[in-house]
């Protein structure tokens, strides 16, 4: 499929949920994207030419891409429905890039992004030791089970003597792990037993992690300023996850 530079198109001005984008019903080279930029794609219904969903990248039922200098915020899984009203178009004239970059500089916006870990990123699943805590910026880890399925119990173990442990930090792990747990969407690793049984195992081919003896599988949440590496081993009467998390800065993020 023929993707395009995106500093060489024109697109219409929108709203998304109220932030003012940009549209091009074409496919967008993510390399051509520049700095401080955002692309997702967008899906229309099966029933007709709707748009309804948006995510980093569709397959099936596109019908455009969306730019954006501050990111939108989706669902553990990569996704997000919206109803139609939601997604509207801005009359006027057709604006270049960098035109739409002027007018509607970043604000700033901090959201939570999921991916499937790669096997580099899974020795930051594990506690290391004291000199790899200080040369990573380790804050902690965060032990937790289901209990007998449904519950969520949780231990936290400090590192580098919990100097990291900030305020803003525990603002930014309460948010992330409420969105792991399912704040917006019910299929997310945390929710429970049942719940990460299925979410792992549909992404066994790529998430499981092969070096570990147990079944396990590993994931990263990236925020702006913490990087959090997920364990996940979704077996009954175990302990069901270790999250460790990182202040960016000393790590790629």
């Amino acid at each position: 499929m023929t993707r395009y530079d995106a500093k060489k198109l024109k697109y219409d001005n929108y709203t998304f949920k109220g932030q003012p984008v940009i549209f091009t019903d074409c496919r967008i080279d993510s390399e051509s994207v520049p700095k401080g930029m955002y692309l997702y794609e967008i899906r229309h219904s099966d029933e007709g030419a709707v748009p309804c969903q948006l995510a980093r990248g569709i397959w099936i039922n596109f019908w455009g891409s969306l730019l954006t200098s501050d990111p939108i915020q989706l669902h553990v899984d990569g996704f997000l429905d919206f109803e139609e009203d939601e997604l509207s178009y801005v009359y006027g004239d057709s604006v270049g890039i960098y035109d739409y970059l002027a007018a509607h500089p970043s604000e700033g916006k901090d959201v939570m992004t999921f991916y499937i870990a790669e096997e580099k990123d899974h020795e930051f699943m594990f506690s290391n030791g004291e000199s790899f805590d200080k040369a990573m910026n380790v804050v902690g880890h965060l032990r937790g089970d289901f209990g007998s399925g449904k519950q969520f119990y949780t231990t936290w173990w400090p590192h580098n003597e919990d100097k990291l442990n900030t305020p803003e930090f525990k603002a930014d792990i309460n948010r992330v792990v409420n969105w792991l747990r399912g704040d917006s969407c019910p299929q997310t690793p945390l929710r429970d037993l049942e719940t990460m049984q299925r979410f792992c195992r549909a992404r066994e081919d790529v998430a499981k992690i092969k070096s570990e003896q147990m079944e396990s599988y590993g994931f990263t949440i990236d925020t702006k300023r913490y990087h959090y590496a997920l364990r996940c081993i979704p077996i009954e009467k175990n302990y069901n996850f270790y999250l460790y998390a990182y202040k960016k800065g000393d790590i790629n993020g």
